[in-house]
């Protein structure tokens, strides 16, 4: 089946280009400007993309954790270990994705997970450093080959789960109109 080109994706591959664009040519990278330049590509090629949910979620998570994730690495003292400055980051990331879709999530779902902060420190080392490259190796390699890869990526998709088992709690359920 055919994954499309989502807005996450458009956002992400524009964000890329003119940031890479940025260094290439010896500018400094301002975040704000690759954010808002990749927002003007995507909505000159189908402006109905405004409305759609997948861009309202992509460009606020990201907004969210542009304003939040600075905020929470500045209360890592400069000589504090690389393991704490990395999971004050990803946790800061994590809440600034959560915070920044909160309002969507609201108004459309009426759902909103406050432990996904927490979770996603455990979720995204083990899928998108270990899971996923695994499963892509896998997929990749001849049908001879892959199976160790593949039954590996399954291992470790199974031990998210069982470790993501004690946050299984109920889903906050903000009830908010159109207002």
């Amino acid at each position: 089946k055919k994954v499309g080109w989502p807005s996450s994706a458009q956002r992400a591959f524009w964000m890329v280009f003119f940031a890479s664009l940025a260094h290439c040519s010896g500018r400094k990278i301002e975040v704000w400007n690759v954010l808002g330049a990749a927002a003007i590509f995507i909505l000159l090629e189908e402006p109905a993309q405004f409305n759609t949910l997948g861009f309202k979620f992509s460009f606020s998570a990201v907004i969210g954790i542009l304003l939040l994730t600075r905020r929470f690495t500045r209360l890592v003292p400069p000589d504090a270990i690389k393991p704490i400055k990395w999971i004050t980051s990803a946790f800061g990331a994590g809440v600034g994705a959560a915070l920044g879709t909160l309002p969507w999530s609201a108004l459309y779902f009426q759902q909103f997970s406050w432990v996904s902060p927490l979770t996603n420190l455990i979720a995204a080392p083990l899928m998108g450093g270990i899971a996923v490259p695994l499963a892509l190796i896998g997929v990749l390699l001849p049908q001879n080959c892959s199976g160790i890869f593949l039954l590996l990526s399954d291992w470790v998709i199974g031990l998210t789960f069982f470790l993501l088992k004690p946050f299984d709690f109920d889903l906050l359920n903000p009830a908010v109109g159109p207002v």
